[in-house]
């Protein structure tokens, strides 16, 4: 294709091959590429492409269709979660965004060239009556143009178009920044089995300088690691009242899988010991020495209703059963140290019996600052227990040390039937749970209970925490609560601005292809050769001329050398005819 002149020097655009008639649906694909490619490619295909990626990012924006995750929402109402891709970091989709932004911000700036050659185009094409294109000001509104001679000499309203494109290319490229957060939802997540390490608290009562469970952990605590507790709740004699039950559970250990600002509950079903109250009476008439009893004393009151008598406690373990038994009287029953000589007989004050079992619960632990590891204390449920006594290898086995940690923790002020029973308890659960750690029976080992059957029988579920809120879709273990940095989206806002602007792009790009290239064109090679055609007074030349005068067309090689000449001071410009040689 090329231009031919008028008599007007007006540039008229002239048929060549690619404007030719092809028959069919080939003549009408390569006319509409010969069209895509001098409106500009890609630019063309920057606006279409980024329009693209920002439909999709804004339909990306909702709920994500995770299949391990259920009532799921957002904490913030405003922002929605990736259906796909939430998993990515925030830098990744903002790379992404970046990509795109840069995309459209090269087809704005193509589009913002066609629109002004498509107005220069038509200015040139008017009757004869109309004044032209005024070119000086063409010229003065080219981008390379000074700013200050645009906007005085130029055409101002379109370098003013030109630097509104600029600086809305620049507010973009900010905003989008602020476009994907990490988001924080409120939901119901199964968790990986292997995500959620339980081990056994370890027997002895500081073990690699970290104090035991069952030292720390009691009945009024909120802090609880690895034991439950059931008790009775009096203001003014719970303390008076020995435990209902009490719960060995795992001491979990969930780093890497939550956040620090997560907020929730994780949910367990767990193989547990169980020590349950099966007695509590006042005991008969007994010797004060008696085998396989532990003694310990208290320091001052709290055992006895209406006295402040100290007391002493006795406790043991009958292998036979898988009992504990405890029992406690005032101190000056044993008057002048007469335990020791074994010949007095008093009457024990009161008297209980626990019993050691298996059993399958449900465990509730408080996820904060990243840990799953404290037990809130009676939320557990029990949903079935083993009626086969628990099987070790030496019930009155103790670590030694461990009876000078638990006689010094019945000793301390305030210690009740409450605590001190706990205390026993969890000191001889602890050493069962080691020793059975050690034996290799086909009974369920503590920790996870398995997935696949119910080893004690039939599971009551109805009062779980899983069908509560879950409705019985999730499997254990799994969370209920808030997850914050772990997903990325976006707001519901920004996804219809994104909308918007990726349909716009694309109605810009179909409109500029519709409306095809412009005659006259920025190209400076196309005003460079006109400016010298109509100077030219030979007519080779200017056939020569007319031949690059087209803005979709190489310059030829026979146009000759441009010289910049200075002399006295000053620079002169030559223009040469191409020598031979």
């Amino acid at each position: 294709m090329g231009y031919v002149q008028d008599a007007s020097m007006r540039p008229v655009l002239a048929p060549d091959a690619g404007s030719q008639t092809h028959p069919g649906f080939s003549g009408k694909l390569s006319r509409l590429m010969i069209r895509v490619e001098r409106v500009g490619t890609l630019s063309v295909l920057s606006l279409a492409l980024g329009g693209v990626s920002l439909i999709l990012f804004a339909r990306n924006v909702g709920s994500s269709d995770a299949s391990n995750i259920f009532n799921k929402g957002t904490k913030d109402s405003g922002q929605g979660v990736f259906r796909y891709g939430s998993q990515l970091s925030v830098q990744t989709w903002l790379a992404i965004l970046g990509a795109t932004f840069g995309l459209l911000s090269y087809g704005l700036a193509g589009t913002s060239t066609h629109l002004f050659d498509l107005w220069s185009s038509w200015r040139t094409t008017r009757c004869d009556e109309d004044p032209g294109l005024d070119y000086a000001s063409y010229l003065n509104t080219q981008p390379r143009a000074p700013v200050t001679l645009g906007f005085l000499h130029g055409f101002f309203i379109f370098v003013f178009l030109r630097y509104v494109v600029v600086a809305l290319g620049i507010a973009a490229s900010i905003g989008y920044k602020f476009a994907v957060v990490e988001v924080t939802y409120k939901g119901i997540e199964a968790i990986p089995v292997g995500h959620v390490r339980l081990r056994l608290p370890p027997p002895r009562a500081i073990e690699s300088g970290t104090t035991s469970p069952w030292v720390s952990d009691g009945p009024t605590l909120y802090q609880n690691r690895a034991f439950s507790h059931s008790v009775h709740w009096n203001k003014t004699e719970s303390a008076l009242c020995a435990p209902l039950a009490i719960a060995m559970v795992g001491w979990a250990n969930c780093s890497g899988v939550f956040h620090a600002l997560d907020s929730g509950t994780l949910v367990t079903r767990e193989v547990v010991m169980l020590a349950t109250r099966e007695e509590l009476s006042t005991g008969p008439v007994v010797t004060t020495e008696q085998s396989g009893w532990n003694r310990a004393e208290s320091s001052t009151a709290g055992w006895f209703r209406g006295s402040a008598e100290p007391a002493v406690i006795h406790y043991r373990v009958v292998d036979s059963n898988s009992t504990v038994q405890i029992r406690w009287a005032k101190r000056s029953l044993w008057a002048n140290d007469s335990f020791e000589s074994g010949a007095q007989q008093e009457r024990i004050q009161w008297h209980s019996t626990y019993k050691m079992r298996y059993a399958v619960a449900e465990v509730v632990r408080s996820v904060k600052n990243s840990s799953c590891s404290e037990v809130i204390d009676g939320w557990e449920t029990l949903l079935a227990e083993s009626k086969v006594p628990i099987e070790i290898q030496s019930a009155n086995a103790s670590v030694p040390s461990n009876d000078k940690f638990l006689a010094a923790m019945l000793y301390i002020e305030g210690t009740g039937p409450r605590d001190g029973i706990s205390a026993i308890l969890r000191s001889t659960m602890a050493t069962w749970g080691a020793q059975i750690a050690g034996i290799d029976k086909h009974t369920p080992r503590l920790g996870h209970a398995p997935s696949n059957n119910e080893p004690f029988g039939k599971e009551s579920t109805h009062k779980t925490q899983r069908v509560g809120s879950a409705h019985s879709k999730v499997e254990y273990p799994f969370y209920d609560g808030e997850r914050a940095g772990k997903q990325t989206g976006s707001y519901y806002a920004a996804a219809e601005a994104f909308m918007g602007l990726g349909i716009t792009a694309i109605v810009i790009a179909v409109a500029r292809v519709a409306i095809g290239p412009p005659m006259l064109t920025s190209w400076m090679g196309q005003h460079v050769s006109l400016a010298m055609a109509m100077a030219s007074t030979t007519p080779d030349q200017k056939q020569t001329l007319e031949e690059m005068a087209s803005g979709y067309c190489p310059a030829e090689q026979k146009l000759g050398d441009l010289r910049l000449v200075t002399k006295g001071g000053e620079i002169r410009f030559q223009f040469e005819k191409l020598r031979r040689r």
